[in-house]
């Protein structure tokens, strides 16, 4: 495509209030920190599962273990360790061999409030009320008064910041004039 003219983009940025010319931080970055962990959390879970469900686990055998031995229990552990559908498979090993689990175990790393919290960070971040995500309102009038504040304090100034900067870098090319009305949105209506 080779190189565009500045005169044919169109460019938003947030408000800086450190700086006239330069963009502010966007509220995505803000969510994508948070929206970070809760990826991570979820890879972590999709690798246990993967590996069988098998924590990391430190195998202590008995000196007199023959080197072939150690090799067969070895092979065994990582085909068993190869995924959730070979989870269950069965070995016999001398009573003296130790298993010890290294690190935490996934229940105690993966928690549903951190999870929450992070989904919450989120919406936050994005000027989203939690309570809107999963119906947490005590009642429907909490409810209405959320989503209004959701329109009033998110919504409506983004737009208002958005409309002149669309007229004046887009539309005023061809001629046409974008106008926003919040007003007619049903939750402002109510």
């Amino acid at each position: 495509i080779g190189d565009v003219p500045l005169r044919r983009m169109l460019y938003l940025w947030e408000p800086n209030d450190l700086s006239e010319i330069e963009p502010g931080t966007s509220d995505g970055e803000a969510a994508l920190k948070a929206a970070g962990l809760l990826y991570a959390i979820e890879e972590m879970v999709n690798r246990y599962m993967n590996s069988g469900g098998v924590p990391v686990t430190a195998v202590k055998v008995p000196p007199t273990t023959s080197k072939d031995d150690r090799e067969v229990l070895r092979n065994w552990l990582e085909r068993m360790a190869g995924g959730f559908r070979k989870a269950f498979s069965f070995l016999a090993v001398n009573k003296e061999t130790e298993f010890m689990q290294i690190g935490s175990a996934m229940k105690d790393t993966v928690s549903v409030e951190l999870t929450d919290q992070q989904r919450d960070n989120v919406a936050v971040a994005l000027g989203v009320p939690p309570s809107m995500l999963a119906g947490k309102s005590s009642d429907e009038s909490n409810s209405r008064a959320e989503k209004m504040q959701y329109y009033a304090g998110t919504v409506i100034p983004f737009i208002e910041m958005l409309e002149p900067l669309l007229n004046e870098r887009l539309y005023s090319r061809i001629g046409v004039r974008l106008r926003f009305r919040p007003e007619m949105l049903d939750v402002m209506q109510e």
